[in-house]
């Protein structure tokens, strides 16, 4: 698997700055969150005051449904602190959102985002961005390559 470059990632967080993502790549580059658990993500999660970032759910789907579920293994459930340069980045982020979800439905702000949408916009911004394509999995083997 292609391991995203230093560049490569300042790539797309800018690209992903036009395309109203850069929240959630800066998050998930900083983390290396599964996609699962990003799109589970509640305000209640963090405690911006701390940086702490409690992980204890992923959103699946079943049928046409996003639902909230408990992750496949306890190893998943975790609490992490983040860098204050990431946590003020969420502190803005957040008045602009209405939502209990971090990372909300475009069409509906009161339901989680598809685990699927930000694979779909890496794409996207990866091809506007005149980067190689990496599959979504990429940004968390960055994270545990820098970690």
């Amino acid at each position: 698997m292609k391991i995203p470059s230093g560049e490569t990632v300042q790539r797309v967080l800018i690209q992903a700055k036009e395309e109203n993502y850069y929240e959630l790549f800066l998050l998930e580059f900083a983390t290396g969150l599964r996609l699962r658990e990003l799109a589970a993500l509640q305000w209640d999660d963090l405690n911006l005051t701390t940086g702490e970032l409690r992980i204890d759910k992923q959103a699946s789907i079943v049928g046409s449904e996003v639902v909230i579920c408990e992750p496949k293994t306890k190893a998943a459930v975790c609490t992490m602190i983040l860098p204050p340069s990431v946590r003020r980045v969420l502190a803005e982020y957040k008045t602009k959102v209405d939502s209990r979800w971090m990372f909300p439905s475009p069409k509906k702000e009161d339901l989680p985002m598809r685990p699927s949408s930000p694979h779909k916009r890496l794409h996207r911004i990866l091809d506007y961005a005149g980067c190689e394509r990496v599959r979504f999995h990429g940004p968390c083997h960055t994270f545990a390559t820098n970690a």
